[in-house]
């Protein structure tokens, strides 16, 4: 999660020196909006799964369709299935 936050180059600016890496982290966290990790790392989660979705049922990236069959799904292009939630869902998991 600190690398999506990018932590690690907050933490070496001038606005962030010298704080701990939890107040770095939890001022970055509130900066994008959100009020915890696990609110963060849902976003993250429902964004990937939004991509996934769109590219690999929708469209027909190779890739996004390989990832979506790794995690045990398996893509109806007819009825645009698995869904976002579902991928989503696989993903949490």
């Amino acid at each position: 999660m600190d690398k999506a936050l990018k932590v690690d180059e907050a933490m070496a600016s001038e606005a962030y020196k010298g704080l701990a890496r939890d107040k770095v982290r939890q001022s970055l966290l509130e900066k994008h909006g959100f009020n915890s990790l696990g609110q963060c790392y849902n976003q993250l989660v429902t964004d990937l799964a939004g991509m996934l979705y769109e590219s690999g049922v929708v469209g027909d990236d190779q890739e996004s369709r390989a990832i979506i069959e790794n995690i045990g799904l398996k893509i109806d292009k007819a009825k645009k299935k698995p869904g976002k939630d579902l991928i989503a869902k696989k993903l949490h998991t």
